[in-house]
């Protein structure tokens, strides 16, 4: 993927890193936001917080959902984005490394 090449991560990254910020002003704030109430209540049929959840299970934070509590925003988001980002780079690397290995089987096919 030329992203990669170019130093460049996708903006689905950059997407998962807001709506984490977004997740840890909402417990810092449970009084003012509405979000918050009802996830307290147990209307947990709003798709924002499934998506939430999957962020914090894919980069094995999965702790942080089940306390719900705040922590520094400058340390999520540092330590989300690193793990994003590593995930990238491993996946982009695999991806690499399918693609020269069906070039050399397709080109030895041919010969």
């Amino acid at each position: 993927m030329v992203y990669g090449e170019l130093g460049q991560y996708l903006m689905e990254l950059q997407i998962k890193i807001k709506m984490m910020c977004f997740w840890n002003k909402l417990v810092g704030n449970p009084d003012k936001l509405l979000l918050f109430k009802l996830f307290i209540r147990g209307n947990r049929d709003i798709p924002w917080m499934d998506h939430t959840t999957s962020i914090f299970d894919e980069t094995g934070l999965s702790n942080i959902w089940d306390g719900q509590k705040y922590i520094n925003p400058d340390l999520l988001e540092v330590t989300i984005k690193q793990r994003l980002q590593d995930q990238y780079i491993q996946k982009w690397f695999s991806d690499i490394k399918n693609l020269q290995e069906g070039n050399i089987i397709q080109n030895s096919k041919l010969s």
